[in-house]
């Protein structure tokens, strides 16, 4: 392996493992492209990018623009910590998720989940950079969920200022799927009540 390639592929780790961390390590990954500026590494950087994850940033205007566009496509590449920590409770509660629609394990739709922001007001023009805002605790993720036969769609917000934005977001899927399954499918019984269902069109009927 040359020199060159070590160079390469150790940058690759550095934001392999950020990228695993989650999407809280976003300020963590522009501090990193900084260092990699000031090392005169920025080459090898543009040649990681496009060896790992087929992104090609010599087209960008400016290192700002290369922070903001490429951290979303890495984490999309990435299987992170998150993911996989959501992943785990489906597969626990049986239920997996198509979209907005919340499926149980037999192909019944549920309900659905939807994830809003909720900024803070004295930081407006983070909007413009929704993964910053997150990262410096400036943005709230809550769930909005749509239950069959409840005409008001639930917002699950269990925010703790003590926790990351992540586990916080975990906490929030772990309520709004508790939510979904109560009633219509019994956790003590383990089996399904069959009270109505969704049609095709996200319409309930009874």
């Amino acid at each position: 392996m040359t020199e060159e390639r070590k160079k390469i592929d150790k940058l690759y780790k550095q934001i392999d493992a950020l990228a695993k961390s989650g999407k809280d390590q976003v300020f963590e990954y522009y501090l990193f492209i900084d260092d990699v500026v000031s090392k005169s590494q920025y080459g090898y950087f543009e040649q990681c990018l496009d060896i790992y994850y087929k992104i090609n940033i010599i087209s960008y205007l400016s290192i700002d623009d290369v922070k903001k566009k490429t951290w979303p496509e890495i984490l999309f590449q990435t299987n992170s910590t998150f993911q996989t920590k959501l992943k785990k409770i489906y597969d626990k509660k049986l239920v997996y998720q198509n979209g907005y629609n919340i499926y149980y394990d037999d192909n019944l739709l549920i309900g659905q989940i939807k994830e809003l922001d909720q900024y803070s007001p004295e930081i407006k023009y983070l909007r413009e950079n929704s993964d910053f805002a997150k990262a410096m605790n400036k943005k709230i993720t809550y769930l909005e969920v749509i239950k069959p036969g409840v005409a008001t769609a639930s917002i699950i917000n269990t925010n703790d200022t003590t926790l990351s934005n992540d586990q916080n977001l975990l906490n929030n899927y772990l309520v709004a799927i508790d939510y979904l399954l109560e009633n219509g499918y019994v956790l003590l019984t383990g089996h399904w009540d069959d009270y109505g269902y969704w049609d095709d069109n996200s319409t309930w009927i009874d």
